[in-house]
């Protein structure tokens, strides 16, 4: 298991590798040096409306096993440490802080399953709109299947309007996402469609999940460039740079005053759990 997973690591840094060994570095450098403190501000901005809405929507996937206030802490500490551990050690975290509120393991398993799910489902969509255009039937399909399933595990997602506007939070989450890469995208002068742009990243995220980097370093700007080619190679990757330094730097602030925050709401031990 070690060995693959080194394999898998190896990979990663392969592809890395081969990215920037034709990067220009002084073009490089100056496209990434003209991003303006405002860019980066408004995509920080983006990116914190995003993951506050993913934290609602982990409470609503909880199906009322604990407090708002007790979940979207629990929410911020796993995101803090997926941040600054490899692998999948945050989302993993939640499992343990689900169980020591007094919630199921195999149960708090089924809800990151689940949180996690209607993540998939979204960006799959966006692949699906890029690269398979004849294939966009299988959303609703998928979609109702998950409906189907959540039914069987959540008493909450047994009603229709409830599964919708989990879904419904999961695209306006990605889709503030996708408007913080969109800041540097524009700011350097690139141009596309915002149906292009949005399955872009969406499918870039959906690559990054493959365990062979860290955060998708490397994976993301592969299916920059398969899409974009047309444009210079310096030019995509000091984008993409930018939006993953944005993200992960934004992340561990925002989730660290996440944590602070609703740490200070907690009620006492005695009521943290229903």
């Amino acid at each position: 298991m070690r060995k693959s997973r080194y394999l898998l690591y190896l990979i990663g840094l392969i592809l890395l590798a081969r990215i920037i060994s034709g990067i220009r570095w002084p073009e490089f450098y100056q496209v990434f040096s003209q991003f303006q403190a405002s860019t980066v501000f408004f995509s920080i901005l983006c990116l914190g409306i995003s993951i506050h809405i993913r934290s609602i929507r982990f409470y609503l996937c909880l199906d009322w096993n604990v407090t708002r206030t007790v979940a979207q802490w629990i929410f911020y500490v796993s995101q803090f440490w997926g941040q600054i551990t490899p692998g999948r050690i945050g989302e993993f975290s939640k499992v343990k802080l689900l169980a020591d509120q007094g919630v199921d393991s195999v149960q708090a398993l089924r809800i990151l399953i689940q949180d996690r799910f209607f993540d998939f489902l979204i960006l799959f969509s966006g692949f699906l709109i890029l690269f398979l255009d004849s294939a966009i039937w299988l959303i609703p399909v998928i979609a109702f299947l998950h409906w189907k399933i959540s039914c069987a595990w959540f008493s909450f997602m047994k009603h229709g309007l409830a599964y919708a506007l989990v879904l419904l939070l999961t695209l306006v989450s990605y889709l503030f996402f996708v408007l913080s890469f969109a800041v540097y995208f524009l700011h350097a002068g690139l141009q596309e469609t915002a149906t292009k742009l949005i399955s872009a990243v969406f499918s870039a995220t959906l690559a990054a999940w493959l365990p062979i980097s860290w955060q998708g370093l490397g994976t993301k700007e592969q299916v920059y460039l398969a899409i974009w080619d047309q444009y210079p190679v310096e030019t995509l990757l000091a984008v993409s740079l930018a939006h993953f330094l944005t993200t992960v730097l934004g992340s561990l602030l925002i989730c660290g005053l996440g944590f602070v925050f609703y740490r200070s709401a907690l009620p006492s031990q005695a009521g943290m759990t229903r």
